[in-house]
C-alpha cells in the first residue's frame, strides 16, 4: 500500500486549497506523521490529487514500474483519438510500447532513450503541423480560438517537464510516459489523456472515473 504523511505533502508544497480540502475531510485522527494512504487521498480529493501525491510516497522500484504501466494505459485508452487524426503516425504507440518493455527488462535504459529521442522528433513534426492547422481555424469561432488557446498552454506546460512535444493531447499522453520520473508520468499521462476526452466531448468526468478506477488496481 502506497502512503505518505500531511508532512510530506506540505514539503512537496501541495496545493493549499487542495491540501485543506484533505485536511478538513481527514478530521483530527490524522497528524502531520500519520501514515497516510494514497487510496484515502482518492477518496477524499480525486484522482489528479491522489496521482501528484505519488510525488511524496517513498516507493520501491516494483511500486514505480506499477506507475509507469498506469500511464501507458492511461495514454494508451485515448490514443485512438490520435490515430484517428494520424493513421500514418505510429510513434505515440511506439512510446507507450517501449516503456512498457522497458518496465519488463526488455530494453536498457539508452535503448529507450533511443527511442524517445525518436519519438520527440516525429511529434515536433506533427506538432507544427497541428499548429498552423490550429492557425488557420482558430480565427473561425471563438470556440475554436479557445481550444487553440488551450492547446497551446498544455503543450508548453508539457515541454517543461519533459523532452518531449506533442500534437494532442492524446498523443502528449504517450509522451508522458517516457519521463523519467514514475510519478509525473502517471499524472502528466492522466491530465493530458482526461484533456484529450475533454476536447471532443466537453467533459472528462467518464475519463476520470476510469483513471480512478485503474489507479485504485496498484494501490
Amino acid at each position: 500500500m502506497l502512503t505518505t504523511t500531511l508532512k510530506k505533502l506540505r514539503e512537496y508544497r501541495a496545493c493549499e486549497n487542495r491540501y485543506d480540502h484533505l485536511v478538513e475531510a481527514l478530521g483530527d485522527e490524522y497528524g502531520d506523521d500519520t501514515p497516510l494512504s494514497v487510496s484515502r487521498i482518492l477518496d477524499t480529493n480525486g484522482v489528479s490529487d491522489a496521482l501528484w501525491a505519488l510525488r511524496a510516497c517513498d516507493m520501491s522500484q516494483k511500486d514505480k514500474n506499477a506507475v509507469y504501466l498506469l500511464a501507458c494505459d492511461y495514454a494508451e485508452h485515448v490514443l485512438h483519438i490520435f490515430e484517428d487524426k494520424y493513421p500514418d503516425n505510429p510513434h505515440p504507440r511506439a512510446a507507450i510500447e517501449a516503456r512498457r518493455a522497458w518496465v519488463r527488462g526488455g530494453i536498457s535504459d539508452s535503448e529507450l532513450w533511443e527511442v524517445a529521442t525518436r519519438v520527440a522528433v516525429a511529434a515536433y513534426t506533427v506538432a507544427a503541423d497541428a499548429a498552423r492547422t490550429a492557425a488557420r481555424t482558430a480565427a473561425r469561432t471563438a470556440r475554436t480560438a479557445t481550444d487553440a488557446a488551450n492547446a497551446a498552454y498544455f503543450a508548453a506546460d508539457a515541454a517543461a517537464f519533459t523532452v518531449h512535444a506533442f500534437a494532442t493531447d492524446a498523443a502528449n499522453a504517450a509522451y508522458a510516459a517516457y519521463t523519467s520520473t514514475a510519478y509525473l508520468a502517471a499524472f502528466a499521462a492522466a491530465d493530458s489523456a482526461a484533456y484529450a476526452v475533454y476536447s471532443l466531448t466537453r467533459t472528462a468526468a467518464a475519463e476520470k472515473k476510469w483513471q480512478s478506477q485503474k489507479l485504485r488496481e496498484i494501490l
